[in-house]
């Protein structure tokens, strides 16, 4: 019987790619280009089943390793300047943001408070994407919703104004959309 599934050798010790042959004895997959037609494949002991996994997650883990140097290996540490909102207001001489969008990748509420008390006011929209993932953050979306909505302190927005959702796709996770109007 010559069905036989995984990867293995030829009879004459030929290299051959993976292989596998349903019951009506159909040779499917791909073999190695030097590999006889209709050769016959050996299977695996349970001893090179163990050596090939060894092999396999060496591999693997040589791969990511790689892979993750090549990504990381053009990285340069730059210094930048950083900006808040409310330097922008003041460059430019805004007296009124119609709309700010905030997509800061775990730093939402340090944006918010960068915002000078006396510009909060004069922002008539804010569409934003909140982690709410108090453990790694600091801060969660309870607070940036507190923000948004202190009358005193915060941005003035009208609780029934702050619109919080998660997409369907993202249920159960830490991601959310936070809308707020004037």
């Amino acid at each position: 019987d010559n069905r036989a599934a995984g990867s293995g050798a030829t009879s004459d010790n030929r290299a051959a790619g993976s292989c596998a042959e349903h019951h009506n004895s159909q040779r499917i997959g791909s073999l190695h280009p030097l590999a006889k037609p209709g050769a016959k494949l050996l299977r695996f002991s349970r001893k090179g089943k163990g050596v090939f996994a060894f092999v396999a997650k060496f591999v693997f883990a040589a791969a990511t390793w790689l892979v993750t140097r090549y990504l990381l290996g053009g990285k340069k540490n730059v210094v930048c300047p950083l900006v808040t909102v409310s330097d922008v207001i003041n460059a430019h001489g805004l007296l009124v943001v119609d709309f700010l969008k905030i997509d800061v990748e775990r730093a939402e509420l340090a944006t918010l408070l960068g915002v000078e008390p006396k510009h909060r006011q004069v922002i008539k929209q804010i569409a934003m994407e909140v982690h709410d993932d108090f453990a790694t953050n600091g801060f969660g979306l309870a607070d940036v919703v507190a923000l948004l909505t202190d009358q005193d302190h915060g941005f003035g927005f009208e609780p029934a104004k702050v619109i919080v959702e998660q997409p369907v796709t993202l249920t159960g996770g830490t991601l959310w959309n936070v809308y707020a109007r004037r």
